[in-house]
């Protein structure tokens, strides 16, 4: 039985990312972060407030922070291989 993930498993999901940039970045560039929601969890998704995420990272990191919400697992996936983003949060 798969269950929806609740906001704190993507609150502890987004803490482990935050964790990762900050421990990562560097450089001046742009970080780019991608957020993989099952689609089955729509009501999960739609609690993602992509701005505030976008300054929480920013700040933790220093740089500016570009993030998006996808639900399509498929091209997260192949995003991991392509080198797309600098962080993925995905679905524990």
């Amino acid at each position: 039985m798969t269950t929806a993930p609740t906001s704190f498993s993507l609150l502890r999901t987004g803490l482990v990312a935050l964790g990762l940039v900050c421990a990562c970045a560097t450089s001046l560039a742009d970080i780019t972060a991608i957020v993989a929601v099952e689609p089955t969890a729509k009501k999960a998704a739609h609690t993602i407030l992509r701005s505030q995420m976008e300054a929480g990272l920013g700040k933790a990191a220093g740089q500016t922070t570009s993030v998006t919400v996808s639900e399509d697992l498929a091209d997260v996936m192949r995003a991991t291989r392509s080198a797309g983003y600098d962080v993925f949060i995905g679905p524990a």
